[in-house]
C-alpha cells in the first residue's frame, strides 16, 4: 500500500521501466518502479488534478493539487481532505497556510505549463 499521492501520468514512465523499455522525453510522469519496490519512500509527493464538469474538451475546467492531507483548488479553496472529505469547509489557520504556500507554487507551475487550462482557470475565477 502506498500512502503518497501519485497519478495517471506516472504509469506510462513506471511500466517502461518495468519492462526494460525507456519512457519518452519530455513526460510529466514519474517512474514509481522503485517505490513500488521498497528501494524507495521518495516520490513526487503531490498530485495535479484537472476535470470539466462538461466534457474533456469543454471548459470551465476544475482544477487542484492534493499532497497526502491538503487539496488546493485554481479557485484558492484549500481542504483538510482527511479531515473533510466532502470538502464542506474551507480549511483556515497556521497549518492551511502553511500548506497553501507549499502547495500554491506547484500549481501555479502545473497550470503555467498548461496553457488551455490555464487560459480557461483564469477567466473562470478573474
Amino acid at each position: 500500500v502506498l500512502d503518497t499521492p501519485i497519478d495517471f501520468t506516472d504509469v506510462l514512465p513506471t511500466l517502461a521501466s518495468a519492462s526494460g523499455a525507456t519512457a519518452p522525453p519530455g513526460i510529466d510522469g514519474q517512474n514509481l518502479l522503485p517505490l513500488l519496490k521498497g528501494e524507495t519512500k521518495e516520490a513526487r509527493g503531490w498530485a495535479f488534478m484537472s476535470y470539466s464538469r462538461n466534457g474533456a474538451s469543454q471548459a470551465p475546467y476544475v482544477c487542484s493539487v492534493r499532497d497526502q492531507r491538503w487539496k488546493l483548488y485554481a479557485d484558492g479553496r484549500l481542504y483538510d481532505v482527511p479531515n473533510d472529505y466532502l470538502e464542506k469547509t474551507p480549511a483556515s489557520g497556521p497549518d492551511a497556510d502553511a500548506a497553501r504556500a507549499r502547495l500554491q507554487p506547484i500549481l501555479d507551475n502545473v497550470l503555467k505549463g498548461a496553457t488551455n487550462v490555464a487560459r480557461d482557470v483564469k477567466a473562470a475565477t478573474g
